[in-house]
């Protein structure tokens, strides 16, 4: 695909008497739609009786795929207060105005740094009192950007973004280590997944909650407990199974010790 579009339809109402008037505006905050990922929407202004009538709205092309190469977009866009927020095939992310499709600002995280190119599905958006915040992925580096202006903010981790591959327990520079989904927001944080390679040696895939003002970590949930830990729990797990079972294989014939072990617990930090 040479060309990525973004497409906007409304409900033609032209000679339609029994069209449905039009309903409140309303927002799609996150990409699921709402905290649950129900992907359901309350609108009733287009149902089956008009559905057939849709017309495009807007168009707005991203001109940031070079054209002897391919890409994709697999972003879901998010709409608060009237603007849509979403990335673009080349990994940027876009302001627009959701009634127009006009763009209101663009931030190019690879402006100064060489390019990279993995999927992106979309960004994220917190906002309390007066401060209001997209935060998106691209490469190693998680960024937060102002939602009005689109810069970067400062004070969030090294002058507006964190390194993803940072706070894993051991090196991982030459590791792959990337984000392609959006995380969530749970009061004052974060919660952010990412995507590791699967060969021997790959990054821990841990799941860290980031503080939305500084980009600390408040808190890492281990996948994967490094250092031993799982194998010494698993041990433990072992001879404490291993003697419940000599116990009660004594009262049923031996069934007990065939019974399979629980899996060791997983650890957070």
């Amino acid at each position: 695909m040479r060309s990525i579009q973004l497409y906007a339809l409304l409900a033609a109402t032209v000679g339609c008497a029994t069209c449905a008037a039009p309903a409140p505006p309303r927002d799609w905050p996150v990409t699921g739609g709402d905290p649950g990922n129900t992907r359901y929407s309350p609108l009733t202004q287009i149902d089956r009786r008009n559905v057939a009538r849709l017309r495009l709205a807007w168009t707005y092309h991203s001109a940031d795929v070079p054209p002897d190469s391919q890409s994709q977009i697999q972003a879901t866009p998010i709409v608060v207060d009237g603007v849509l927020y979403t990335t673009t095939p080349a990994l940027a992310v876009i302001a627009l105005r959701a009634d127009k499709g006009t763009l209101l600002w663009r931030f190019d995280p690879f402006a100064q740094r060489r390019r990279e190119s993995h999927v992106n599905r979309g960004v994220v958006y917190w906002a309390e009192g007066d401060q209001r915040r997209i935060f998106f992925t691209a490469g190693r580096r998680l960024w937060a950007l102002d939602a009005g202006t689109g810069g970067p903010i400062a004070r969030f981790g090294d002058s507006g973004s964190v390194d993803l591959g940072a706070g894993l327990g051991r090196d991982v520079s030459d590791a792959y280590v990337v984000a392609t989904s959006p995380g969530v927001i749970y009061k004052d944080l974060l919660i952010q997944g990412t995507r590791v390679s699967e060969d021997e040696g790959a990054a821990p895939g841990d799941v860290r909650a980031y503080d939305v003002r500084t980009g600390r970590i408040r808190w890492t949930f281990h996948d994967s407990p490094a250092g031993g830990i799982w194998l010494q729990h698993l041990a433990s797990e072992r001879l404490a199974n291993g003697r419940r079972c000599e116990l009660l294989g004594r009262h049923d014939g031996g069934r007990a010790a065939r019974r399979r072990l629980r899996p060791a617990r997983l650890g957070v930090t």
